[in-house]
């Protein structure tokens, strides 16, 4: 029970990671998405299908930012969706990160611009697939995360230490989200208010 109680709470690289999708992932989409116009934006008219390519991108970019935003404040607050929330925003970073890449060179009138687009596209999917992955498995596996979100995750939950401490007068049942204990009108387990 100790070791639960010293890893519980927004520390360490969970907290790295909250301020990585909240602060840095915003801040750098906004840098690589100035950074795309400036470098593109010259070759517009030469190239058929890039403004509409480079458009589409960071529209693609800004929706993946507002998911990572929303998932390092479910992470923050500790809300009970939070590791689902992000791991589905990891999953769609991964989606886009492999597709995006021929998606965006199919659109192009230019075939030197079109595998050029496709063959960098492939590199940092790659490589972004890899960093998704490795906090894909962070959530997973990691012993805060499972302290600070038990409730969260699809791991049975050993309640026989909580029921010990509840009376039995004060008992309503079980909770119909998740079957935990109930008390007055609050799951033990999950929260949520019956």
């Amino acid at each position: 029970m100790n070791s639960k109680i010293n890893l519980e709470g927004v520390r360490g690289w969970l907290l790295f990671l909250c301020v990585v999708l909240t602060v840095l992932t915003p801040f750098w989409t906004a840098v690589f998405i100035a950074a795309d116009w400036v470098a593109s934006n010259q070759y517009f008219e030469a190239v058929g299908g890039l403004k509409e390519t480079v458009v589409r991108n960071a529209v693609a970019k800004v929706v993946l930012a507002v998911f990572s935003v929303r998932a390092g404040v479910a992470l923050w607050r500790r809300s009970r969706s939070a590791v689902a929330d992000t791991i589905t925003y990891f999953v769609m970073l991964i989606v886009y990160a492999l597709v995006s890449p021929f998606y965006f060179a199919a659109n192009l009138e230019s075939t030197v611009v079109a595998s050029e687009v496709r063959d960098s596209g492939i590199t940092q999917g790659i490589a972004t697939t890899f960093v998704a992955l490795v906090w894909i498995a962070y959530l997973l596996f990691s012993k805060r995360v499972r302290a600070t979100y038990n409730h969260s995750t699809d791991a049975p939950v050993d309640d026989s230490s909580v029921l010990k401490d509840v009376p039995s007068k004060t008992m309503k049942g079980a909770c119909p989200c998740c079957g935990g204990p109930v008390e007055g009108d609050v799951c033990w387990s999950c929260g949520a208010r019956l």
